[in-house]
This record gives structure tokens, sequence and C-alpha cells, in this order.
């Protein structure tokens, strides 16, 4: 399991703090009120301030921040591909020091895309089949 250490730092938690009380703020504003329904409800374990709005209650937008915050799971990287000393796999996705053993997936990505990781995995793994089947001869 990959341990992220989302939000350990405090000008991440800061930043997302930031945001979310400009985002409700706006949200609570002129015509935005048309258009935008806020959640009135509070999020369970966190508490809010008696005396100010909820824009101003810092210690529920962290308690809010650090509850609700996910990410969409794009980790990437982790298998290095390159020639490097620091890759883990080489151009023909094989594993450096290990026989028989291959990387397909997106794992291999010295850096993350700009985009979704989905398309590019796919042309990986279909360039992996084809690398596995000329690499043994085989027709599958």
């Amino acid at each position: 399991m990959l341990d992220t250490q989302y939000l350990t730092n405090s000008y991440d938690i800061k930043a997302l703090v930031d945001a979310i009380r400009k985002a409700i703020i706006l949200g609570n504003s002129g015509n935005f009120t048309r258009y935008v329904k806020m959640w009135r409800q509070p999020i369970p374990g966190c508490s809010l301030c008696s005396n100010v709005p909820i824009w101003n209650c810092m210690s529920y937008l962290e308690c809010y921040a650090r509850t609700v915050t996910n990410t969409v799971g794009h980790q990437v990287g982790t298998c290095k591909m390159g020639n490097s000393t620091d890759s883990v796999v080489d151009e023909r996705l094989r594993v450096r020091g290990v026989q028989g053993l291959r990387v397909v997936d997106a794992s291999i990505y010295p850096d993350i895309t700009n985009g979704n990781t989905n398309a590019p995995t796919i042309m990986i793994a279909e360039h992996g089949v084809q690398m596995i089947i000329n690499d043994n001869n085989s027709n599958l």
C-alpha cells in the first residue's frame, strides 16, 4: 500500500482550507445563490463554531478538508522505466536483474502524464503484449 501522506504538510491543509473558504463565500454571494445549493449539514466528527459564519470557522473547515478530501488514484511511477541507475525496468519493460519478469502498467511512467492515465496505460499494455509475443516468437 502506498502512503501518499496527503495533508501531512501544514501548507497543504492551509491551502485547501483557504480554497474551501473562498468557495463557500462565493457560493453564498450574489447570483450564485440561485445556482449553488450549499451543504448545510455538519460533517460528522467536525464541530461548527457557534459565534461565526461557517467560512470563518477555521477549525471546522480544517476538519471538513481532512474528512471529505480524497484522490482519484492515478498513482504512477513506482517502477520507473529508463536507462538510468534508478530505473526499475528497461525499454522492453523487463525488470532489471530478474529473468522473465516484466511490468506492463502505469507504474513504469518516469513522470505522470498531464491527463488521465487510462489511454496511455492501454497503449503501454498493447505495446507490452506485442513485445512479449515478439520476444517469445509466438502468436498468441
